[in-house]
Formats: structure tokens, sequence, C-alpha cells
């Protein structure tokens, strides 16, 4: 999945009007009103706006970190030009507070380039997905599902199954500010949500494995997909390094907080987290996993995210990146 995306690309610090706010009804399953999927009325909001909402911090404490794991899958793709994204100047020159060093403050905006779904378990004893949203292999087990072509879905949880949002960045951008000779950085992921939840924290974790984005919507996974149970499928599944999916096989960085009123095609950003690994070895960089923190018995309802899928470019998730040049 990679053609409409470059023109992405070109949209570096997009700054939108934001809608007047409005009261959002907060049924299991909304469908984005700009959506080409389905029938479901939601509210009629289409403006998009980037709503900065820091994260709060989270009571549940950090996961364990997993047992990184020999990745056998096929080197990543890039297919974002890394000449098309500048990054821009946010003040003058300041002092560093990590060198105290004059230093420039800069920051870029970097368009994902694979992104999707993932449900744990199922039901009627793991056999089927009756999810809180129309999905295509709701008589299949939810676990087995591929949703890399799914272009909206609210995460969701019951005692039966759990969904999680993955995105990943291209690695060609942290090679290119490696090569600037940027070695220390921070960053947020932006995420595009509809259909405001009950107030929740979700827990944002790096991804330790490779793994494959797949060409299905919530539909059986297929070869060359991947699911909650196998990073990539193919004659022999490849697992993910943990049993709990690409939660498991994250370490939590930062959190996002949702709150409970929102208009529609709001973005929402994460807390700041640390991405100088990513430039050490750009190469490891299998990008973030948004899901519910692992039995906290909190809210069982997140947000709606629109994806990489939307067919409005502006809506696509990305990652914010600031660092400090030499003057």
């Amino acid at each position: 999945m990679t053609s409409p995306r470059l023109a992405l690309a070109l949209r570096n610090l997009v700054v939108l009007a934001a809608p007047a706010a409005c009261a959002i009804e907060n049924p299991g399953f909304m469908v984005d009103p700009s959506s080409t999927r389905g029938s479901d009325s939601a509210s009629t909001s289409t403006d998009s706006t980037r709503t900065g909402t820091d994260s709060a911090s989270s009571t549940a404490g950090t996961d364990a970190v997993p047992t990184t794991t020999v990745s056998t899958l096929p080197a990543d793709t890039t297919t974002l030009d890394p000449t098309t994204l500048d990054p821009t100047q946010t003040s003058s020159t300041t002092v560093s507070p990590d060198t105290g060093v004059d230093c420039v403050p800069m920051m870029i905006d970097i368009p994902a380039e694979a992104d999707g779904f993932y449900i744990a378990g199922g039901t009627m004893g793991g056999t089927t997905c009756d999810y809180a949203a129309k999905i295509q292999g709701s008589e299949l087990p939810c676990k087995d599902l591929n949703f890399g072509i799914t272009e909206d879905l609210r995460l969701a949880r019951s005692p039966e199954f759990d969904a999680m949002y993955v995105v990943r960045l291209p690695k060609s951008q942290f090679m290119k500010l490696k090569a600037d000779g940027v070695s220390s950085a921070t960053a947020e992921l932006h995420v595009n949500a509809f259909a405001a939840p009950p107030e929740v924290t979700l827990r944002v974790g790096k991804i330790k494995d490779q793994w494959l984005e797949g060409a299905q919507d919530g539909s059986m996974a297929q070869q060359n997909d991947s699911s909650f149970q196998a990073t990539s499928v193919g004659v022999v599944d490849t697992p993910w390094s943990d049993p709990d999916g690409p939660r498991g096989a994250s370490t939590k960085v930062t959190t996002l907080f949702v709150p409970s009123d929102y208009p529609d095609a709001t973005f929402l950003h994460t807390g700041t987290f640390p991405i100088d690994d990513w430039l050490d070895a750009p190469e490891q960089a299998e990008g973030l996993v948004v899901s519910f923190f692992k039995g906290d018995g909190m809210s069982p309802e997140g947000p709606s995210f629109n994806t990489l899928n939307h067919p409005d470019l502006t809506k696509h998730p990305f990652l914010r990146v600031q660092y400090c040049m030499s003057p």
C-alpha cells in the first residue's frame, strides 16, 4: 500500500482551522462522515484540525521489555523520497540543555508509510469476531484477521477481544536525519480521531519485531499479511516474539490521552518520547503500537482512528520530530 501517500509528504507542517466543537454521541462504533466505508451515520463535521492533547501519565506502570528477536522478514521498502521532507526552524537560536552550546531548534513531520489494526482473541469460544464494529471477518476468530487496508476502526475491548493500532514510519527518514548529523531527537505520534469515547489513556509502545502491513480489510490474513498472532503469514507463519502480539512485542515509551469530547477529524497526539535509538539504528525502527493497558480494567472503548487508507490525505497519521542543529 504505497502510492497516494507520496502526495502527503508534500504536506509539511500543515495548519488547518479548527471546527467548532460539537457534542458527539458515543455508540460502540461510528464511521467517519467522510469515510467511504458503510452507511453508518456520525457527526457531520469533516474539517481536519490538529488538537494538542499532551498525554496524561498512566498509573498502569511500564510494561516489561520483551526479548528482541532476529528478523527474518524482507527488508523495509520505503515509499517516500527523503528529499521531499524538509525540516523547519521552530524558533531562534537557543542553548541546548544537553550540551550547553548554541542550537537551532528544528521540526519535521514524517508521514507514516504503513499502519493497521490487530484484534486479540475471539468471541463464541474464540471462533468468531463479534466486534464493536462492522468487519468482514466476523465469522472468523479476531486473532486471525488482517486490517492492513482498513480505512478506519474504533479501538474496543471486552473479556473476549482487545484491539490495537500499529503505525510504521519510513526508515529512510531516520537514515537521512542520521546522515545530517542528528543523533538525538524527540517525537510525537499524531493520529486523526473521531467518535470520542469516554475519557481514556492509551499505552504507546515501540515495536521490536519486524511486521508486514498486509492487504486485507478485516478478513482472514493471507500470505504476506500479518495478524495478531503472526508478524507475517506464509507457508510457515512467523509469530510475534510475545503471545500478546504487537503490544507484548513492544516497549512502552509514552501514552495517548483521549478526552471524552472533541470534534470529529481531530488530530490527537501522544506525549513526547526519545527516538535516539531509531537514529542510531534506523533499520530497527519498526514503529509504534497504540493499545489499551492490558488488564487494567479501565474503559472498554477507545477512539476511532483514520488510517493511511482514508481518501482524505490530510487525515493520515504522521510523526512530528523535534531536534537541534548547530547554527
